[in-house]
This record gives structure tokens, C-alpha cells and sequence, in this order.
């Protein structure tokens, strides 16, 4: 995924991250990962890695919820739960650089996987393995996914602004112009024999809670090469529903 540094005040937030979920809306249970300007969880401005897990499907809110984000579940190592392996690397990690717009691009591979074995969710970024949330947590994710999701939230407290998503920008309508978008590319799964399952393209599904003029989002394929890319994004504001 791209990593940028959208501006948000203190009552606002805003990520780039996957979901990994399984089970019916009332009990979902969710893994989500990748990166965030939370100044209310990080104390401040900065690009940073986070995790979040829960056992109802909550799309607009990133707050301390479960048992379908009622009871259970929380972000990072705020509760007992992750289990970090990594010796220095863990939630709240600066991540840089950041990409400049229209400049420089900078990515940074997220990958989170289930141990054939164990069961556990495994979670590495870019070649570090940091640690695992185990199946224990789970219900429904402890024998598998049924469902991943790519995209990005931005949230902010009642009548309050929306702040920007991704790099701040709308999605530019070409694919060689990733530079100025915030973007995901070379999205797939593995089965458990861990061959590399691309999406199918036909049942891949796109979601938007906003108007197009303040977030929108744009799903590039090529069936041939199988390569994937999603651009998404824009600059939030006063009337984004």
C-alpha cells in the first residue's frame, strides 16, 4: 500500500488498511491492519502502524468495540491479545518515508497470513514478521476468511469535517498515475497449500460511503498479467455523505 500523510486535526483520523473477516454482520470477526494519522490513539500528526481485531460490521468507526465491535477487541496492544515477536518493531512504528505528491512514491507491503498449523494470523510488514493474533481470539476467523477488504477510513467527531484519505487527492483516471493517488496494488491470497490465488475480477466488489467529490475510488485489472491496483482517496470536507 502507498504510504502517505494525510493532514487531520486532533478530532479527526484517517487510514490506509486491509481487513481480513469472517462470519454473519451481527458476528463478524475482523482483523485490520496498516497504517494511520490518529492523533487521539498515537498523540499525534505522524504515519503510523497499527492493528486491530474484534469479533458487527462497522465501517464508519474505529473505536474500542467487539463481539461484533461490541465488547472485545481493541487496537494495537491495548488489551491482551497481539502477541508480539519482533524484538523492536511493533504498533505506533513511524513509518518513512512517505510519499510526495507527484514526486516520490513510497510503498510498503503488508501481509497478514494463518498458519496451517497453528491457526494463528501472522503479521508482516514488508519483510518483518512482527507478531500474531492467535486463533483463540476468534470464532469464525479460526478456521478461515471469507471475505478481505482494501481501502481507507476517515473519521472525525459529530459536525466536525472530514479529513483527507490516502494522499488527500481524488484518484487520477489513468494507471500509470499511481504517483498521485493513494493507492493498493498486487492485492491476492494464498490457499493453504499457499499458492497464489489472484482475485477474480468478476466477483471483486467496490463500496463507497461518500460522494465522489470528497472520496472516491477506482479498481484497475488485468486479467492477462494479473495485476491489480486500486486508487482511492480525496480531500474530505464539510458534506462528504
Amino acid at each position: 500500500m502507498g504510504a502517505h500523510n494525510p493532514s487531520v486535526t486532533p478530532e479527526q483520523f484517517s487510514t490506509s488498511q486491509l481487513w481480513i473477516q469472517n462470519g454473519p454482520k451481527a458476528q463478524i470477526n475482523s482483523i485490520e491492519t496498516g497504517w494511520a494519522v490518529y492523533p487521539k490513539l498515537f498523540g499525534d500528526n505522524i504515519t503510523r502502524i497499527f492493528g486491530y481485531w474484534t469479533f458487527l460490521l462497522c465501517m464508519q468507526c474505529l473505536i474500542l468495540l467487539a463481539d461484533g465491535y461490541k465488547r472485545t477487541g481493541c487496537f494495537n496492544m491495548f488489551c491482551p491479545g497481539f502477541v508480539q515477536v519482533h524484538s523492536s518493531i511493533t504498533f505506533g512504528e513511524l513509518l518513512e518515508p512517505v510519499s510526495i505528491y507527484n514526486r516520490k512514491l513510497h510503498f510498503i507491503p503488508v501481509m497478514v497470513y494463518r498458519a496451517p498449523i497453528s491457526g494463528n494470523w501472522w503479521l508482516r510488514v514488508s519483510r518483518e514478521v512482527i507478531g500474531y493474533w492467535p486463533k483463540e481470539l476468534f470464532t469464525h476467523l479460526a478456521h478461515n476468511a471469507s471475505i478481505i477488504r482494501y481501502g481507507g477510513i476517515a473519521g472525525a467527531v459529530s459536525k466536525s469535517p472530514s479529513p483527507p484519505m490516502g494522499n488527500g487527492h481524488l484518484p487520477i483516471y489513468k494507471d500509470s498515475d499511481i504517483e498521485k493517488s493513494g493507492f493498493m496494488r498486487e492485492m491476492k491470497v494464498y490457499n493453504e497449500t499457499r499458492d497464489t490465488i489472484y482475485f477474480d475480477y468478476t466477483k471483486t466488489q467496490t463500496k463507497q460511503d461518500a460522494r465522489k467529490d470528497s472520496y472516491d475510488l477506482n479498481y484497475y485489472f488485468s486479467e492477462r498479467d494479473k495485476w491489480n491496483c486500486i486508487k482511492y482517496g480525496g480531500p474530505g470536507g464539510s458534506s462528504c455523505l
